[in-house]
């Protein structure tokens, strides 16, 4: 599956003033907030992470998934997910013909916002670590390119340098 998304780092302050702004559009049909945990899996040397590639498995409340996201598949900002149902949390699993172990988790406190064109806006507070940061994400469906019109300047927004599994183990690496 294509997922075509745009991530960026925000602080606390510009996640509240976001939020005001999406409650405002009338072009805003849903807004939905959830608890998701992810589970991130990998070699022992690191090797998914390295070539680009998450590995994990998401859990809501409505069950939990095994997900395979390899970053810019179809181009920049445009990703190959792969997903499936899983009834488990492993702590190994066989990916590819590798064996992949439980690194550790993420847990994201998310606020989607859904456009009336599909147009998916979600903002993240994220707890791995003993850390905690704030990211906006846009999904676009298959049939929009542009962003423009989703987006105040006044946000002053700073794309991501890195998603969330990346941030994950840089934590993880510096705790050690």
């Amino acid at each position: 599956m294509l997922e075509h998304e745009y991530k960026y780092t925000i602080t606390k302050e510009s996640l509240d003033e976001i939020a005001e702004g999406l409650k405002k559009r009338d072009d805003v049909v849903s807004i939905k907030r959830g608890v998701q945990i992810n589970y991130y899996y990998d070699t022992q040397d690191l090797d998914f992470q390295s070539e680009g590639t998450t590995i994990r498995i998401r859990q809501k409340e409505n069950g939990i998934q095994l997900q395979i996201k390899k970053k810019n598949y179809y181009g920049f900002h445009k990703n190959l997910e792969t997903v499936s149902e899983v009834t488990v949390i492993p702590s190994t699993m066989t990916i590819d013909n590798k064996i992949v172990e439980l690194k550790g988790h993420l847990v994201t406190d998310r606020t989607r916002h859904v456009f009336a064109d599909g147009v998916k806006v979600d903002l993240d507070i994220n707890f791995y670590c003993s850390m905690v940061d704030y990211e906006m994400e846009i999904e676009l469906p298959s049939d929009i390119e542009n962003i423009e019109n989703i987006i105040n300047p006044e946000w002053r927004l700073q794309p991501a340098q890195n998603g969330k599994a990346t941030r994950f183990y840089y934590a993880k690496q510096s705790n050690q």
